[in-house]
């Protein structure tokens, strides 16, 4: 009977070391176990990417500058905002019932230049400009511009050489027809010596016999009592006293 215990006990030890009992002794502990983490996807985790948001010129509103009237022709300037900007320019006229009212080509718009010519009816009449970039509106309206237009036929032209009693010339005396333009503060401008400029060929302009420096033109025109010197360019400039303002192609 002891033999028989011996062997069940044998058997059942061999049975047990078989089926990977486990010891206490080899069993692992939580500290030894290395948890193994899920890669991140890129569903999970957001890119930044640089993003352009895009620039408008500022809002402000342009300045008018001066403006002359011709026959029916009104030529309207004022001052740049930004490069490459649109302005949206609308005319209206004074009408009997004492409003102004909008004319039919006083609303348009102009891109990259500071100026725009319309014709109209005799009247007086008020402008206001406004920016726009971006597709929409960018600023205030400017203030009002009222001018009157006197009729549709010139007046007629007075002789180049001729002088008012102050010793101004008279409205349209052109050089080189002319000798010379004396304008309203008594200043003699003369063309002197051709020279070569970054625009072509042009000459020099001369105030009371001295030359203006970096200022050359081909032609001068005193008109409404401003002087104007057509430029190498194609350009005409108005002097403003200080400086030379850029009024286009058009001879005004």
């Amino acid at each position: 009977m002891r033999l028989m215990r011996c062997a069940i006990t044998a058997c059942l030890c061999a049975l047990a070391a078989g089926c990977g009992a486990s010891n206490p002794a080899t069993e692992l502990s939580p500290s030894s176990v290395t948890p193994t983490m899920p890669p991140l996807s890129s569903a999970t985790t957001p890119i930044l990417t640089a993003q352009s948001i895009g620039s408008c010129p500022d809002g402000n509103a342009p300045t008018w500058l001066q403006t002359w009237t011709k026959a029916g022709t009104a030529r309207l300037r004022w001052t740049e905002v930004a490069p490459e900007i649109e302005y949206h320019v609308v005319v209206e006229r004074y009408d009997v019932t004492n409003r102004f009212m909008p004319v039919d080509n006083g609303d348009l718009f102009v891109v990259n230049q500071t100026w725009t010519e319309v014709t109209v009816p005799e009247g007086r009449y008020r402008a206001k400009i406004q920016t726009r970039a971006c597709g929409r509106a960018m600023g205030p309206w400017s203030d009002e511009l009222i001018f009157s237009v006197e009729g549709n036929e010139p007046p007629p032209s007075p002789p180049a050489s001729e002088t008012s009693p102050s010793g101004e010339s008279a409205e349209g005396t052109k050089v080189p027809s002319a000798a010379s333009i004396t304008d309203a503060s008594g200043d003699v401008w003369t063309l002197g010596a051709e020279v070569n400029t970054p625009h072509g060929i042009g000459r020099e302009v001369l105030r009371n016999g001295s030359a203006v420096e970096g200022v050359f033109a081909n032609e001068m025109k005193y008109h409404n009592h401003s002087l104007y010197l057509h430029g190498p360019s194609g350009n005409w400039f108005q002097s403003s006293g200080t400086d030379w303002i850029n009024v286009g192609p058009t001879e005004p």
